[in-house]
């Protein structure tokens, strides 16, 4: 429905794809929150640039054009992940031309100071936070953890932040629809923590960025988190944790 709303030309206030959303919101849920899932909300976008742009649909046309995958940076570590007790790894799902995936290594495990993770205008992709949600107020929330003491007061914010790194090689050609996966592994015992889905043909930078807004599977409660004790001190994760960002090149000849 907000595809056909997207692409609706009789109606003038069909601007973009975030009114079609809207719409449907109001005229199809009780609580005018309508399409809550992200990766379908990405895709009404997708939808919208490609009644737009006829580059765009001649890539999505072009069946030659596939990508490798470079690296993968998490941002932020997922609270429920240990690192004594469990690993993390990436998994990548192709649907065309036939049905294919990858599973990344364990990652690097790092941390990196708050200012240089400070995006650029060109790293802001996608739909934009979901209404009524903590995101709304996303510039306002600090990049890293705000510590408390044990009276819930706020003593500090950290200048550090954990990255995990996926710098393997690839062997997985990416084109079409992908299904992006980060699995938390307990010895044979796996764990989807989140995932997302985007379409190679769509990809017209060699980076892709992915907002915790824009996870499927994440929390995306309007509430903070329960704060946990550790050493005396609480810590409780910012609202904007969580971000992906994903390095491809561009490959001009098909081989697979």
């Amino acid at each position: 429905m907000s595809f056909f709303q997207a692409q609706d030309r009789l109606f003038h206030f069909w601007c973009n794809a975030d009114d079609a959303l809207a719409f449907y919101g109001f005229a199809r849920t009780n609580d005018c929150e309508g399409v809550t899932i992200p990766s379908q909300r990405a895709y009404v976008h997708y939808y919208a640039s490609l009644m737009n742009d006829v580059r765009l649909q001649e890539r999505v046309r072009d069946k030659s054009l596939i990508y490798t995958l470079r690296s993968v940076r998490l941002v932020t570590l997922p609270l429920a992940f240990s690192r004594d007790k469990c690993e993390l790894c990436l998994r990548i799902r192709r649907l065309l031309p036939q049905e294919a995936s990858w599973t990344s290594k364990a990652p690097t495990i790092t941390e990196i100071r708050t200012e240089e993770l400070t995006l650029s205008p060109e790293d802001v992709m996608g739909p934009g936070p979901p209404p009524r949600s903590v995101y709304d107020y996303i510039d306002s929330l600090p990049m890293a953890e705000e510590i408390l003491n044990s009276d819930g007061e706020k003593v500090g914010t950290r200048s550090v932040v954990p990255v995990a790194d996926f710098s393997g090689p690839c062997t997985l050609p990416l084109s079409g629809d992908l299904r992006v996966e980060l699995i938390q592994r307990r010895g044979v015992h796996e764990d989807r923590l989140f995932h997302f889905w985007c379409n190679a043909a769509m990809l017209t930078s060699p980076k892709l960025v992915v907002r915790k807004w824009q996870l499927d599977g994440t929390s995306h409660s309007s509430t903070p988190q329960s704060p946990s004790a550790s050493a005396g001190v609480d810590h409780v994760s910012s609202p904007s944790y969580h971000s992906l960002k994903v390095q491809v090149q561009r490959v001009l000849s098909r081989n697979m």
